[in-house]
């Protein structure tokens, strides 16, 4: 049961609202029904309330600096204002408290039906919270995904990110509760040999800034993926998958100036002595060179695929000393990178 304030100092609106909706019907009540922002504040203050319908302009404190203050202190409470047609432009500067809706005045049946319509959604979306947080705090839930990780079935790990989206909900905190639990599951499984190569409050943090849902569900996705196949690698002590794994890393962050053999055993905490060992079983050379030839090569393809200046593609490719590139390119390629591009621009016009 969705529990409802309405603030107004108009008495008619609040019978109007209170009569002509069936609140049993859209599985509401109305537990308060006020005359101004400074009674509900009061009223807030003691009581926990799902969704206010509150006038903009009344006295005391107006809809406005209530939203802002429920915005600011009633995590969860949800606000839908009533607006007059000249207070049009007033209403929108609301947006900013993510407001749910607001509707113009007057209340007429067209309002009263759009406005039952967006309560009961509302009461459908605390009933699937309520449930979704019931089941994640579930011994089912938790052994679900133990028994997944113990069998590296991945695919598993992502139906249950699919299970967070069949419930109809819209609060992001609510969401991220969710892959934090998943997360918070999935590494107290695997054991502390994996863990230890896996930054946690990394993905943490990438959780709680991540404001789209489904951008969220992806990259929790792609996160449990990575989780699993450290996972399998440790177990199956695979030199090749493990080598594989990091050169993917490597190529798709390799643009980052400071990445070297260093910076990447930190990331995977491996020695860097480890770290060189597997490369050159794997590749045949140092994970240094390989990342070097990565970067030269990229350069190489934008030398002859772009007109970029010759400094903007050094920083393209993550060099901040633009002397110290041309010397590695001219080691690798034999000459500098202008002639290289005008060599590759004589060939093509044979």
């Amino acid at each position: 049961m969705l529990d409802v304030m309405i603030v107004d100092d108009d008495a008619l609106i609040k019978e109007v609202l209170k009569r002509l909706i069936n609140w049993e019907e859209i599985g509401a009540r109305v537990v308060a029904s006020l005359n101004d922002g400074a009674e509900a504040v009061e009223f807030l203050k003691q009581n926990q309330i799902d969704l206010v319908i509150s006038d903009i302009k009344m006295p005391m404190m107006d809809g406005l600096e209530l939203t802002e203050y429920i915005s600011n202190n009633c995590l969860g409470t949800k606000v839908i204002l009533l607006s007059a047609y000249g207070e049009f432009e007033y209403a929108k500067l609301a947006l900013k408290y993510n407001v749910m809706a607001y509707l113009l005045k007057p209340v007429n049946k067209e309002a009263i039906e759009e406005l039952s319509q967006l309560i009961k959604s509302e009461g459908i979306e605390k009933e699937n919270l309520i449930a979704m947080k019931k089941l994640i705090h579930s011994s089912e839930f938790k052994e679900r995904i133990g028994k997944f990780v113990s069998e590296n079935y991945v695919d598993g790990l992502k139906e249950v990110l699919e299970i967070q989206h069949s419930y109809v909900i819209s609060d992001m905190n609510a969401i991220r509760e969710y892959y934090s639990v998943v997360i918070d599951c999935v590494l107290s499984v695997i054991g502390k040999s994996i863990t230890d190569g896996i930054d946690k409050n990394d993905i943490m943090d990438s959780i709680f800034k991540i404001g789209d849902a489904n951008k969220l569900k992806e990259y929790i996705g792609n996160k449990l993926s990575e989780v699993m196949r450290i996972k399998q690698v440790v177990e199956n002590n695979n030199v090749h998958m493990f080598a594989q794994y990091i050169s993917d890393y490597i190529a798709r962050e390799y643009r980052e100036n400071n990445m070297n053999a260093g910076s990447v055993a930190e990331r995977f905490k491996i020695t860097t002595t480890y770290l060189s060992y597997i490369f050159k079983k794997e590749f045949g050379i140092p994970v240094s060179q390989y990342i070097i030839n990565l970067k030269l090569n990229e350069a190489a393809r934008l030398l002859c695929d772009t007109e970029l200046y010759v400094k903007d593609i050094a920083a393209t490719v993550g060099y901040t000393d633009n002397n110290f590139f041309n010397k590695q390119f001219k080691k690798k390629f034999g000459c500098s990178p202008l002639v290289y591009r005008a060599n590759r621009k004589k060939e093509e016009k044979k």
